[in-house]
């Protein structure tokens, strides 16, 4: 019996060990033992510069210094800062005209936003559908709460998105149940690096359209994971809202923003659910019962990050810097993934599809049989479900050369 007994059954079987933690303190041990020119650690899901040094923004790092006490250390208000909350929308929608009605939150990072859309936006027993691809954390929150976690096979044999799959199990989903929520990370993908063409957001768009249509007293809800959205394309991402500014009175489109990536201050645990349907007073009322949730979930979110990104978004040679500051660093990303996928095809290594952000996969059956063989070649990546990852993020750029034939060698 031991410790459980005092666990509520529904609580007991969480303490399983986090995969991408362990297989880190085993490539920080390799490298204190070895050194760090010795040891490709892609483990770590946070941005590294070519020293192995956390990248850090210059216009955060001036913002930061500007910031006074008495700005950052009263509580903020539970659903957020309003200049903040205005200032994430105006942030994410530059470039659209005839925006939708649109209200938002602020929240504990991007997990925080995606964990009170499941609570408040679904009914115990109601499916969060989600590609088989997914951070781990996903199934974690899905089943804390309560509700189904249903998957579809991520990509078609061509290496595209599987939007039919994704339309489906909407489908499949909301056939007998009132309430459905689709939970799509792109651009950039973790852990695959995949975006949505323009083409696949229309017809994801077309598709859920349609099953809202279908079924009048019930409700779509569309959550986009844009943890990664600076290192995508932005005249896509543009696009992505654009093509999601008009839909059924019956669906409520979402996306989950966080600062962790956007300003490399992971620590800082801000982030933001912003939303849009087609009525004002619906976008109100949700506000409104996000704010009471984030009150009984971590009271209030860091007003530190809020300030932050207020005091750099409202001045305009920060905002300016920052844009130049995060195309460098959406570079360094690209430019390490295009050496890896042009010698992985040149060694015959396959990859899931890759156009940009910290990861890529690795297709295996027996992840952990690789990821062991990779640590005795003082190589370390973490298993997932349907493969290995690779954290392009953290590799300098002079390690990504014959990575690839490297990992081939060992790879089956």
């Amino acid at each position: 019996m031991g410790i459980t007994r005092h666990i509520a059954p529904h609580s007991r079987g969480k303490n399983k060990l986090d995969q991408i933690f362990v297989c880190s303190g085993k490539a920080k041990k390799a490298i204190s033992e070895f050194g760090q020119d010795a040891v490709v650690n892609s483990t770590i899901g946070a941005l590294l510069d070519d020293n192995n040094n956390l990248a850090l923004l210059p216009a955060v790092e001036e913002a930061s210094k500007r910031l006074t006490s008495e700005q950052i250390a009263p509580y903020a208000p539970v659903a957020g800062l309003p200049e903040f909350r205005e200032d994430v929308i105006n942030y994410l929608y530059e470039g659209v005209d005839n925006r939708p009605p649109l209200g938002s939150v602020a929240t504990s990072g991007a997990t925080g936003a995606i964990r009170i859309a499941v609570w408040d936006l679904l009914e115990e027993g109601d499916s969060v559908v989600t590609h088989d691809n997914y951070w781990s954390p996903y199934s974690s929150i899905v089943e804390d709460c309560n509700r189904k976690f249903v998957t579809f096979e991520t990509f078609l044999a061509d290496g595209s998105f599987n939007v039919a799959g994704a339309l489906e199990s909407v489908e499949q989903s909301l056939a007998n149940r009132d309430r459905v929520l689709l939970l799509l990370n792109t651009p950039c993908h973790n852990p695959t690096g995949c975006s949505l063409s323009e083409g696949e957001l229309q017809h994801l768009q077309k598709g859920l359209t349609a099953i809202a249509d279908a079924n009048p007293h019930k409700i779509v809800n569309l959550l986009i994971d844009a943890a990664y959205w600076e290192f995508g394309d932005l005249e896509l991402n543009t696009k992505l809202l654009k093509t999601f500014s008009d839909v059924p009175d019956n669906m409520l489109f979402c996306v989950a923003f966080t600062m962790s990536k956007s300003l490399t201050r992971y620590g800082f645990r801000t982030g933001a659910l912003v939303f849009s349907t087609k009525d004002q007073k619906a976008v109100n009322d949700v506000a409104q019962v996000l704010g009471a949730s984030i009150r009984v979930h971590w009271s209030n979110t860091c007003r530190l990050g809020q300030v932050l990104f207020s005091t750099i978004f409202r001045d305009e040679k920060l905002r300016a810097q920052l844009k130049v500051d995060q195309a460098h660093f959406s570079q360094l990303c690209k430019t390490r993934g295009e050496i890896f996928v042009k010698e992985a095809l040149e060694a015959g290594l396959s990859h899931t599809p890759f156009r940009g952000g910290f990861f890529l996969t690795l297709p295996t059956e027996h992840a952990v049989e690789v990821v062991d063989r990779l640590m005795e070649e003082k190589i370390f990546v973490v298993p997932m479900s349907k493969g290995v990852r690779v954290a392009l993020c953290s590799i300098p750029t002079h390690q990504m050369h014959g990575l690839a034939a490297r990992i081939k060698k060992v790879f089956f």
